[in-house]
């Protein structure tokens, strides 16, 4: 009984030596790289035939290699060497320094005019800024004269850490203080400004207030208490309104009852205006709560982080004049809880908020009366991340124009953020929208990554192949379904074999792309490996097998589908090493006697014969010939380009390899003695080598 396989994947395994080197010794220099590298001037201003010298500043100063290379944009314009610029004709040109180690690179510009009005001062249009941290301002610097031929300026700040500048453009880094220069490159003219930086103020960013609404009999008085966000903002003042004057008034958040009837209260903070706002009721007579209790279902005890869960409470009686209820979390840190909304009927709901691991406990307390009710302890559990994406189907093949949605599934379903984002390797190639829509866009190979967006950094990626012409049908042969279906394409360990030709593989169209086919290819339990590649216009396999695997044939089953369907099959028998074979000349009545098989355990022996054309030696693969079914010997004789023969002695023995056909011919310069060729047989990955006695 022979095993079947399916092979799915050939996987290769490289091995790598490392090679440790000796230790160099602690006297060793270290050496200090460049990281960078400046000009002393930014720009600079020539008349014809005057010179200026740049200097390069190379960073940091204990540098190793400091050595630069100097380039100039034209050389019509000027000349730089060694740093020295010469004017040569009128016109602007740009100098260039670069570092050898690392290649850093600073530049200066380069006018060269018939005559250079200089520079004889500057001016800035602020002699002082007040910068808030995270704020930039602008400066301008004004050169005189106004028609000066250099007008570059290079800027500097005293102190970095408080402020910087670039362009001019002021920015505040730090609370602090700092001056701001403008310096010109011709004359070295300087202008400052000075900056002072103070921190930033602290916005306000919410307002809550104590209570969820407010129940008053008529004359009765209430004081509110508005909580501001942050604590530490920096106004935190807040105003005062009324709904319905005629029904209550607040004052400070001073809430009097007026008349019977329902209105509301806000506050409003000064800073961003942020509002908070509930209920004001006023009655002849107050209607006590007597009691409250969970409505709907509050046994969930697990809850993870960014998940939410409603609570709702119910208090008795329904017309209770105050229903406003106040909601606290044991842990805030844990989880939040917020007050949303008051039914007339009894009911008041609020929404947990689960911040981060950890135990929580929600507490209800009336206003009226006090009473309370919690829940039980409840768990916050960590974010569930996404742990794998599955797209189908695994690899798509689609012709240009042609589109096909992929089914993409997150797991596990309960991970909280179950959004990714689809990415296509090369959008000429193919693209995809947001329903997970391919395109074929142009003939080639892309890949689709499907990333998941809540940071686990999970990803699967999908092989697009846009095809040419879809075959109608494959055959092998006179290939006919259901039936045994038996090729001959010997080849020996390594050896690559052509399905296409060597099988007669035929397609319609002629023009159809073997890619669309998916191979499904099975071997018998002799090969170790086996690897086969499908390119547009041919499809190959190779066998690899141990050295010293002998006897028996085995083959390699060729079985492609289309869509899903069976389309052909293939039965391709191999040999796993040749035979030496005694060859008695290469005219048409060539006698061939078999040696024994080239299994790496013996030597052979080549008896010479007394005619001139028993002179031949030819590597054979040796079998049955499977298409009869009969044990009848048939032969395959290996290109002389897969082996080579050589003499002991080439006194003795002369080896030529002949330009027709695929053997060696040994020409005897001694008759009566014994001499010896050499064997040397590359099979794959293999090399063998064999000695042959001729024997006199």
């Amino acid at each position: 009984m022979k095993n079947y396989l399916l092979l799915a994947v050939a996987a290769v395994a490289l091995a790598f030596t490392a090679c440790k080197k000796d230790d160099p010794g602690a006297d060793t220099p270290q050496v200090v790289a460049v990281t960078g590298v400046s000009l002393n001037k930014s720009a600079v201003a020539l008349e014809l035939g005057d010179s200026d010298i740049l200097t390069a500043m190379v960073t940091p100063a204990n540098a190793t290699n400091k050595a630069v290379e100097w380039s100039i944009a034209d050389a019509s314009i000027a000349t730089i060497m060694d740093g020295v610029v010469k004017a040569v004709a009128l016109g602007e040109t740009t100098v260039t320094v670069t570092t050898v180690d690392g290649g850093f690179t600073a530049t200066a510009s380069i006018t060269v005019a018939e005559s250079i009005i200089k520079v004889t001062g500057v001016e800035l249009d602020k002699s002082a800024l007040a910068l808030e941290v995270g704020d930039s301002e602008t400066i301008t610097a004004t050169i005189t004269p106004a028609n000066a031929t250099n007008k570059a300026i290079s800027w500097s700040s005293a102190n970095d850490a408080i402020a910087t500048v670039q362009d001019g453009v002021v920015t505040a880094i730090a609370v602090g203080e700092t001056i701001i220069t403008a310096t010109t490159a011709d004359g070295a003219f300087t202008a400052s400004a000075s900056v002072a930086v103070k921190a930033a103020p602290i916005k306000v960013d919410g307002v809550e207030l104590d209570r969820t609404m407010v129940a008053l009999e008529i004359g009765e008085s209430l004081k509110l208490n508005a909580t501001v966000t942050p604590e530490n903002a920096d106004d935190k003042s807040v105003t005062w309104s009324i709904g319905n004057a005629s029904i209550a008034t607040v004052k400070d958040g001073t809430v009097t009852g007026i008349a019977v009837g329902e209105t509301d209260v806000t506050v409003t903070t000064v800073d961003g205006g942020f509002t908070a706002t509930i209920p004001v009721k006023v009655v002849t007579e107050r209607v006590p709560v007597t009691s409250i209790e969970w409505y709907g279902d509050i046994s969930r005890k697990e809850i993870r982080v960014g998940d939410t869960e409603r609570y709702c409470m119910i208090i008795s009686p329904e017309n209770a004049t105050d229903m406003g209820v106040v909601w606290t979390s044991s842990n805030p840190d844990v989880a939040t809880v917020e007050h949303y909304r008051t039914e007339t009927s009894g009911f008041v709901h609020a929404m947990l908020t689960a911040v981060k691991p950890g135990k929580v406990t929600i507490t209800c307390t009336t206003n009226d009366g006090g009473f309370t009710a919690t829940t039980d302890e409840i768990t916050v559990l960590a974010t569930q991340m996404v742990e794998a994406i599955e797209v189908e189907p695994k690899v798509v093949k689609v012709e240009v124009n042609e589109m096909i949605t992929l089914d993409v599934s997150v797991y596990p379903v309960n991970a909280q953020n179950k959004e990714y984002e689809a990415i296509s390797s090369n959008p000429s190639i193919a693209t995809i929208d947001s329903n997970n829509v391919v395109t074929g866009v142009s003939l080639g190979e892309a890949e689709i990554t499907f990333r998941a967006k809540d940071g686990s950094g999970v990803e699967t990626k999908v092989p697009i192949f846009v095809l040419g012409a879809k075959p109608t049908w494959i055959k092998f042969g006179d290939y006919v379904p259901n039936s045994s279906n038996v090729y001959e394409a010997y080849a020996w360990h390594g050896k690559q074999i052509d399905i296409k030709n060597d099988v007669n593989m035929t397609v319609e169209p002629a023009n159809a792309d073997l890619r669309w086919f998916d191979w499904v290819i099975t071997y018998d339990d002799n090969p170790e490996a086996l690897k086969y590649e499908v390119t547009k216009d041919n499809v190959t396999a190779s066998v690899a097998f141990s050295e010293n695997y002998s006897g028996g044939y085995y083959y390699i089953q060729m079985l492609p589908y289309l869509d899903g369907n069976l389309v052909g099959d293939a039965r391709v028998y191999l040999r796993t090493y040749p035979y030496l074979f005694e060859s008695y000349g290469y005219s048409d009545n060539t006698t061939l006697t078999p040696a024994e098989g080239l299994d790496g355990t013996k030597n052979f022996t080549f008896n010479w014969g007394s005619t001139l054309y028993k002179d031949g030696l030819n590597l054979i693969i040796y079998y049955y010939d499977i298409t009869s079914w009969v044990d009848r010997f048939k032969e395959y004789q290996i290109p002389a380009t897969q082996y080579t023969l050589t003499s002991s002695d080439e006194s003795k023995v002369k080896i030529t390899k002949l330009t027709t056909g695929e053997g060696y011919r040994l020409e005897r310069l001694v008759w009566n003695e014994l001499v010896a060729v050499k064997i040397t047989y590359k099979c794959g990955d293999h090399t063998q080598t064999y000695t042959i006695n001729l024997i006199p």
